[in-house]
């Protein structure tokens, strides 16, 4: 049925499946060419392929077939902000968490979008929505933790990462932004647990390691630090950070 093809092409985009995600969706309009999330679905889909020309296509087509489904205009919303119209994205989902105010990942897409307008208020707003729609949700906790993080709000976004981590303790990204919100208060020892258990979860980013050796460098720990200084280097030669650190250590 086209119910189930429609359903297959959302759960093998959201799962990275792009290609196959798209060919269930078509498969869903050609079924049942009234079937209006069929088209809201394939619009995502499309969107995250790069054709932002096709998202919007369908999206519409969605919207014309039953406007008031609020997954339907969720979508219309997203294939403004691929195309990069982000002030019509935040007014589409806007318009949808009007109509069910219960969707705590809208709140995420448009904290998305004013981060990517650089209104970090605003955003640091609807992420902190997103928490309160739903709290079981650890990756709203660290998107706004992410924004107080990078308005200079250490302590809030110290606890938000520690939400992240009491809900799901293997959530890589949460241990090593928890460790870098330490790092700036000064709190060296716990940086550290927390940098090492983000960087085994995998979280390898040249920050984290750079900030990572900066931690035990302070604590006297040179032998330590040094290889974590020469791994962020692999990943960038010119990292100031991690030159400075290893002429330290030296």
């Amino acid at each position: 049925a086209a119910e189930s093809h429609a359903v297959l092409c959302m759960a093998l985009d959201w799962n990275g499946q792009v290609v196959e995600a798209v060919s269930a969706g078509i498969k869903a309009t050609g079924i049942d060419p009234e079937y209006a999330l069929g088209y809201a679905y394939l619009s995502e889909a499309y969107g995250d392929q790069g054709r932002p020309i096709d998202a919007m296509d369908m999206a519409q087509r969605a919207v014309e077939l039953d406007g008031d489904d609020p997954l339907v205009r969720r979508n219309l919303g997203y294939a403004y902000e691929v195309s990069g119209k982000y002030r019509e994205a935040i007014g589409e989902y806007k318009r949808v968490l009007e109509m069910n105010p219960n969707l705590g990942f809208v709140y995420i897409d448009i904290g998305r979008n004013y981060r990517v307008l650089a209104e970090l208020t605003n955003a640091a707003e609807a992420f902190k929505r997103a928490t309160e729609v739903d709290p079981g949700d650890a990756q709203a906790y660290v998107l706004y933790g992410s924004v107080a993080y990078a308005q200079g709000e250490y302590v809030e976004a110290t606890q938000a990462f520690q939400s992240a981590i009491e809900i799901d303790p293997d959530y890589g990204v949460a241990h090593a932004r928890l460790g870098l919100a330490f790092y700036m208060r000064r709190n060296w020892e716990e940086a550290i647990v927390h940098l090492e258990k983000g960087i085994e979860l995998g979280d390898r980013a040249e920050e984290n390691l750079v900030i990572l050796g900066l931690c035990l460098s302070y604590l006297d720990e040179c032998d330590r630090a040094i290889p974590w200084f020469e791994e962020a280097l692999d990943i960038n030669p010119s990292s100031p950070l991690a030159k400075q650190g290893l002429a330290s250590c030296q």
